[in-house]
């Protein structure tokens, strides 16, 4: 059964490309060299697992409104994020594998086990890989696709998930989407390592979907509540939506200290800022992914002829790899992600109508 049309959103995009410069200038810095003291402005820009939270956050909110207002099977649902997913980051996975065997490891794997950890990537389950099966099995040749696990771990329960939380009215609504804040506040299985039937599980990168839960959660709640609010009714101007943003995200970083929920929630008054499609910051979040999954490809083969260290080594990488970055990204975004994107939605609707007659 097919439902209404998807709420639109348009500033999820330039959100989205924002985080994943915001990743790409942490493993900068990293490759650089650079650490910083916590408490140091810069010490949260050098730590880009926040803006991975914050996806995790936007994910739980495009989700729910791809379930809740599309109503599409099960079927279709999973097999078009599937395909989302996987064609960059299989490319990825084996041009890594290929650099490894060429003398030139993008990340660090045991001694003459590349091949296990590119079949453990290519399933997408190797963020459930714990440490006691493979030494960092969860990031497998490539440093940030233990999120892509994450990511399609929350794809395949979301539907579900959304089901049992989504209520018509709008009172229920709320009452689910405060259950969920509460399950956020107190956290689910936040430990990186615990026992289980005697047999320990140790996951340094967070890459299971119990510890990624509240993020996915916040999101799921937050629509529930923007979805209350006619849309269109609610316009905001730029200027007035930075105002309220800063004042929420002081507001929540001051409850909850947690950087990545409070950029969320500084950012959900542009949710109400109409962005122009041709823009650049709406063309930087259609490219976002390539952005965040490729980007250590190219960061760490141009780092391998900088002798520098330092901020000398920070400016000059970034001077040669951003650029390169953006170029590559945006190819991958156009002859990959996309048609891969349409292919996708081709087979699942001819697939549909087939069913219909």
């Amino acid at each position: 059964m097919t439902g209404r049309r998807m709420m639109n959103f348009p500033a999820i995009e330039p959100l989205r490309g924002i985080l994943s410069w915001w990743v790409v200038t942490a493993h900068l810095l990293g490759t650089s060299g650079l650490n910083f003291d916590r408490g140091n402005p810069m010490s949260f820009i050098r730590n880009g697992s926040l803006a991975v939270e914050v996806f995790m956050i936007v994910s739980g909110f495009v989700i729910s409104n791809l379930v809740i207002n599309k109503r599409e099977p099960y079927t279709r649902y999973i097999f078009r994020r599937f395909w989302r997913l996987y064609p960059v980051h299989i490319i990825g996975l084996t041009v890594a594998l290929m650099l490894y065997y060429v003398g030139l490891p993008i990340y660090g794997v045991l001694d003459g086990a590349a091949w296990k950890y590119w079949l453990i990537g290519a399933t997408m389950f190797h963020g459930l890989v714990p440490q006691e099966i493979l030494v960092d099995g969860s990031r497998p040749l490539l440093q940030p696709n233990w999120s892509i696990s994450v990511e399609f771990q929350f794809y395949l329960l979301a539907p579900t998930l959304i089901a049992v939380l989504y209520r018509p009215t709008a009172l229920k609504t709320l009452a689910s989407a405060a259950a969920i804040v509460s399950l956020m506040v107190v956290g689910i299985a936040q430990s990186r390592s615990f026992e289980l039937f005697g047999i320990s599980f140790t996951y340094p990168h967070n890459s299971h979907i119990l510890y990624a839960f509240r993020y996915f959660m916040i999101g799921i709640a937050s629509f529930l509540v923007v979805r209350q609010i006619p849309q269109g009714s609610h316009r905001l101007e730029l200027k007035s939506a930075t105002c309220v943003g800063v004042l929420l995200f002081l507001l929540v970083f001051i409850c909850t200290k947690s950087v990545g929920i409070a950029v969320w929630a500084g950012f959900c008054p542009f949710l109400f800022v109409d962005v122009s499609e041709s823009s650049i910051s709406f063309k930087a979040g259609q490219m976002s992914y390539s952005v965040y999954l490729l980007h250590m490809i190219v960061v760490s083969l141009l780092s391998r002829f900088l002798p520098f260290d330092g901020w000398l080594h920070f400016f000059l990488l970034s001077a040669a790899s951003v650029p390169l970055i953006a170029l590559v990204s945006w190819h991958s975004y156009r002859f990959i992600e996309k048609p891969m994107i349409d292919f996708a939605r081709q087979v699942s609707d001819h697939n549909t109508g087939r069913a219909a007659n």
